[in-house]
């Protein structure tokens, strides 16, 4: 079987010859390790643990801690020592960072973008606009990708936004766990927002590549059990 029918037939709980296995994701200093414990430099991972491939739609959704605002914000330096610096990035949030290797841990978070509707109103939802040109690439680029994609032997996936991790990246965990009980409306209208925005950015790209699944990013759990109940989820 190519990686794609086994894909299909364990998503459809079918006859496939194996799992399908995803291809792993590492820390650049998981790789840096395995390298000192003997994986050549440049190995593919997916030969070496004998994984299955996947493929992605090159769409600008999805950011290292939540939406791709587009346009992007300006990232601006606030403050820098010898070990670390505070940014306020392109999402729009104010972190503090590593200086030397900032993507090797998760920053610590100082500020998020969003405080109240107003910051909804005028920094986050004008960017969240599928009418916005810039998110796909375009020309040959996208034609290249298309005839790729339509001959492809892995699956195929598609970023599809988020109805709590995006919401939460805006405000915080903790704003956000006020705002489901304090603005409701709020809550309501961004996950309508976000879910006509993602049918509007996805639904032309499905017309020309049909897709094997859809990434749908939460973030909403950890050891300790979920950041919201189940019943609130379900409303």
């Amino acid at each position: 079987m190519t990686p794609r029918e086994r894909f299909i037939e364990t998503a459809r709980f079918g006859k496939p010859d194996r799992a399908f296995i995803l291809p792993p994701w590492t820390w650049k200093e998981t790789l840096v390790r395995w390298q000192d414990e003997g994986l050549p430099a440049g190995a593919d991972l997916p030969t070496c643990f004998e994984t299955d491939r996947e493929l992605g739609v090159p769409l600008q959704m999805q950011g290292p801690y939540g939406p791709h605002l587009w346009p992007p914000l300006d990232r601006q330096v606030l403050s820098e020592t010898d070990m670390h610096v505070i940014v306020r990035d392109e999402e729009g949030n104010t972190l503090k960072l590593f200086k030397d290797d900032p993507l090797s841990t998760m920053p610590m978070w100082i500020e998020y973008p969003m405080r109240d509707r107003s910051d909804w109103e005028s920094l986050i939802k004008p960017r969240l606009d599928a009418s916005i040109p810039g998110r796909r690439p375009q020309g040959e680029a996208w034609d290249r990708f298309v005839a790729k994609a339509r001959g492809r032997d892995a699956p195929l996936g598609i970023w599809c936004g988020s109805f709590y991790g995006w919401p939460r990246s805006f405000v915080g965990v903790e704003r956000i766990s006020l705002l489901f009980f304090d603005d409701p409306a709020l809550i309501h209208e961004m996950c309508n927002h976000i879910a006509d925005f993602v049918i509007e950015a996805v639904a032309p790209i499905l017309d020309e590549v049909p897709c094997d699944f859809a990434y749908i990013w939460e973030d909403m759990a950890g050891k300790a059990g979920p950041l919201c109940s189940p019943a609130m989820y379900r409303h």
